[in-house]
């Protein structure tokens, strides 16, 4: 199309860029999706390699109330299958299949850290009590994605109940919203405990979100043909829509004076509106505040300095494996999607966190040794995201072969310096023939040997394909001084700028930023475009 006026221009295509501009659409409103990337979706997408398919990001999306009746209400047809979870450390592996399996995850827990079963009984029982917050949250679909406000049997009867038990219950959670390894001390000193049952969150994950989790295990699904599939139907909807979606463009500059956006090629595009769904930091750190009045200018470059002194969230080290092994080999270790730590130590012993006092003293190549020493402890005692997309759809592995996703929580940091010492590619070799020896002699014996071949992807191969600050997949880290809204009950203003007609939505918007939080703030953010403009589908 190539206009030059819209009434509304997104900016990121991730899965918060994709909803905003999905509902713009389905509203009649003309809007241009612009993304750096080839392809829409950030980090929901699935690639191919020697015919194994593999998602390079979300392994599986858990619904909260929120992707499926999104779907329903964009007309998106995707086929979606159970996607069980499983929990494991050493031997034991607990499958998430009811409630009730919570109870052989708590002997679990007692059987590898005998000495602490009190301790673990109060640590369940507050597991529990979070889920049952979360489970009223999440007790009907969210009523963002519905239509049905005309129908008075589902307001009375089903809306408003529940609306009355979720003001309730999203304070009690909101007031565990203290880091999960700070709460968790309150009932055991041990510290290995602790660690085994949270190193595979962020860290500064809030107690809600983290505790909660092991109810949304049971409300996983996997869509056949692969996490990128939601991406490609968001935006194959879009474009159908008449709409159109600009990749492998950057944003040079925005004017928010005039109201315009400089791409590549230094075409400018003009905006009514824009919803800002990508980093931040891009954003605010264009932005011309001269015209503005001295009011507005402070609270601009207030939050603008929060921002770029800000830091992004963990990021992951991903290893996607292509093995001979046939499937019926990994039917009988895990049931497709598992959280494995292969030793019950426990990330508090690992040097990694204190690796600048550790390599303070060493230099050149005993430097290097000294860190792949404590690289290679770190992937002994982390906990391992572990994901077989051909255990839920046969059709992601070529015949008598399987591929696995491995991955596992990292600094970025770590990869940035390897590369200004030039140990950058070494390194990542390293990790991939130690992350196989963990499995090897641990989850998945001989695996090692029946290796075709691996793909390694670091914090910075993510921080270069999503444009992200330091490879972060959930947005900002844990501080006090948070630039974004980080209260639940406040969510409906996270998407608010400081900005005129200028919005935001995605991971940058919220935090903590999981897959249905993007697509909360995605449509929050389009609701108050299309409210100012004034059109209905």
């Amino acid at each position: 199309m190539n206009k030059n006026k819209y009434e509304a221009i997104v900016v990121g295509a991730g899965i918060g860029g994709l909803t905003a501009a999905a509902y713009l659409s389905r509203n009649n409103i003309e809007t241009l999706l612009i993304d750096k990337n080839i392809k829409p979706g950030g980090l929901v997408n699935t690639f191919s390699h020697n015919g194994f398919k593999f998602d390079g990001g979300a392994r599986a999306f858990e619904n909260s109330g929120v992707i499926f009746p999104m779907l329903k209400q964009l007309g998106i047809d995707i086929k979606f299958v159970h996607n069980l979870v499983s929990v494991g450390i050493a031997d034991e592996i607990v499958d998430f299949v009811s409630q009730e399996s919570l109870v052989e995850y708590q002997q679990l827990l007692c059987n590898t850290y005998p000495d602490n079963t009190e301790e673990i009984f109060l640590i369940i029982k507050e597991i529990k009590k979070v889920i049952e917050y979360m489970s009223v949250i999440y007790g009907i679909d969210n009523p963002m994605f519905c239509d049905n406000f005309t129908d008075k049997e589902y307001v009375f009867k089903e809306l408003f109940p529940w609306l009355m038990k979720y003001i309730v219950n999203i304070k009690k959670a909101q007031k565990l919203n203290q880091p999960v390894e700070d709460y968790l001390h309150r009932f055991t000193d041990n510290q290995s405990l602790i660690d085994a049952v949270i190193q595979h969150f962020f860290k500064g994950t809030p107690t809600f979100f983290a505790l909660s989790y092991f109810g949304q295990y049971l409300d996983y699904s996997y869509p056949m043909g692969g996490t990128g599939v939601l991406a490609d139907s968001m935006a194959e909807y879009i474009i159908k829509k008449n709409n159109e979606i600009l990749t492998q463009t950057e944003v040079l500059s925005v004017d928010v004076k005039d109201k315009t956006v400089t791409i590549s090629n230094n075409r400018k595009v003009s905006y009514d509106y824009l919803i800002w769904a990508a980093d931040l930091r891009v954003l605010y750190s264009n932005i011309n505040t001269f015209h503005m009045k001295n009011k507005d200018r402070k609270k601009v470059e207030k939050t603008k300095s929060r921002i770029l002194t800000s830091h992004g969230s963990d990021s992951v080290l991903s290893v996607f494996i292509e093995t001979e092994l046939n499937i019926d080999y990994f039917k009988d270790k895990i049931k497709g999607h598992c959280f494995y730590t292969p030793d019950k130590r426990g990330l508090s012993m690992s040097l990694l966190s204190k690796r600048d006092v550790y390599l303070k003293d060493k230099a050149g190549d005993d430097e290097y040794e000294a860190l792949k020493e404590i690289i290679l402890e770190y992937l002994e005692l982390t906990t391992y995201e572990i994901s077989i997309p051909s255990l839920r759809d046969e059709t992601m592995s070529p015949s008598g072969k399987t591929g696995v996703i491995v991955s596992t929580l990292m600094e970025y940091d770590v990869f940035k310096q390897s590369i200004e010492k030039g140990w950058y590619e070494n390194l990542k070799s390293f990790c991939v023939n130690s992350i196989l020896k963990v499995l090897d002699r641990s989850i998945f014996p001989g695996i090692l040997e029946k290796t075709i071949n691996t793909i390694c992807a670091t914090p910075v191969t993510i921080e270069n394909v999503t444009k992200g600050l330091e490879g972060s997949i959930t947005g900002w880290a844990y501080s006090l001084n948070m630039p974004v809204q980080s209260s639940m009950t406040k969510i409906a203003s996270s998407v608010e700028t400081d900005i005129k007609d200028v919005f935001k939505a995605g991971q940058w918007a919220f935090y903590p930023s999981g897959l249905p939080t993007c697509i909360i703030t995605g449509k929050l953010a389009a609701d108050k475009v299309i409210k100012k403009i004034g059109k209905k589908s």
